[in-house]
């Protein structure tokens, strides 16, 4: 696998890698949580890795050893490699509109 351009996606969330953890404010997220469910309230959260949320830039993960993305609709995506992710929303295309999926 490569693990250059590496996405993992799960329900209504996607992890694409980056290169390294933007410059700026960061605040660290306490408990791995990257998203409550809007429709069902189960929450998409990270084990073995630290959640930031980047003033201006979005929330990425850090990733050091076996990180696990975690959801109890979706089950586990295990192993996720050591690295830098940044979460971003699924889309979909219905009916000639773009839009996010809603988990």
């Amino acid at each position: 696998m490569k693990t250059k351009n590496l996405i993992i996606d799960q329900g209504d969330i996607l992890l694409r890698r980056v290169s390294k953890l933007p410059a700026g404010f960061r605040k660290k997220r306490e408990g791995g949580v990257l998203r409550e469910g809007e429709v069902t309230g189960h929450a998409h959260k990270v084990e073995n890795a630290t959640v930031w949320d980047v003033l201006n830039q979005g929330i990425f993960v850090e990733v050091d050893n076996k990180g696990r993305l975690v959801h109890e609709e979706h089950g586990t995506f295990e192993n996720i490699p050591v690295g830098i992710y940044q979460l971003d929303d699924q889309r979909e295309y219905t009916a000639g509109d773009v839009r996010r999926v809603l988990d």
